[in-house]
């Protein structure tokens, strides 16, 4: 009941805030500025499984030790999938970059909201470079649409189907290398007819 009244309130704060901090339009204007479909769906399925793949790979290479006890309660899947990636794209990628526009100053931003996002995250060791590489990722995936929806729809997406192979214990293995592999191939594969139809 917490959880739910805090996310309100922090929904309610980011609303105020948005309104506040800047003169015309606000960040739900802003997710209807430049929105394509396919786009959203090859900076997802790239973004998701290139970093999927990524952490299966490093299991598989016995470089990453991970020993997760997920909660599978509907609370915490709703949060890990839904209310964490739309709050953390907010405060780490859409409210510092209302206030820099210069490509020098963002470039700085980047790293330090990548830092402060990867700092915020409670995993270990090497896993703290995988954070630190999916905040880079998703901070160009925002510079390059302006959009904050597409980055907070790629966090989504990979914390779900991360939290699916929690649920059902995706092993890392050969299998799941392929599949991801090829899902991260078709995502590229997306993302490069949207650009080619766009230049139509």
């Amino acid at each position: 009941m917490f959880n739910i009244l805090a996310s309100i309130f922090v929904i309610l704060f980011i609303i105020y805030i948005d309104r506040k901090t800047i003169k015309k339009g606000n960040v739900f204007e802003s997710i209807k500025n430049n929105f394509s479909l396919d786009k959203l769906f090859g900076y997802a399925l790239s973004f998701t499984f290139l970093l999927l793949f990524i952490y299966y790979l490093l299991q598989y290479l016995d470089i990453l030790k991970v020993n997760v006890v997920f909660n599978k309660s509907i609370i915490s899947i709703f949060f890990s999938i839904i209310i964490s990636p739309i709050l953390e794209e907010y405060f780490f990628r859409y409210l510092p970059y209302k206030f820099v526009k210069d490509k020098v100053n963002r470039l700085y931003l980047m790293f330090i909201s990548t830092l402060l996002f990867t700092m915020f995250h409670s995993v270990t060791g090497i896993e703290y470079i995988i954070v630190f590489i999916s905040g880079i990722l998703l901070t160009m995936i925002y510079f390059k649409t302006e959009n904050i929806f597409y980055s907070m729809f790629s966090h989504m997406m990979y914390n779900a189907i991360l939290s699916y192979g929690y649920i059902i214990g995706i092993g890392a293995n050969y299998k799941t290398l392929i599949l991801y592999g090829v899902m991260f191939v078709i995502g590229v594969i997306v993302l490069f007819i949207s650009k080619k139809t766009k230049n139509a």
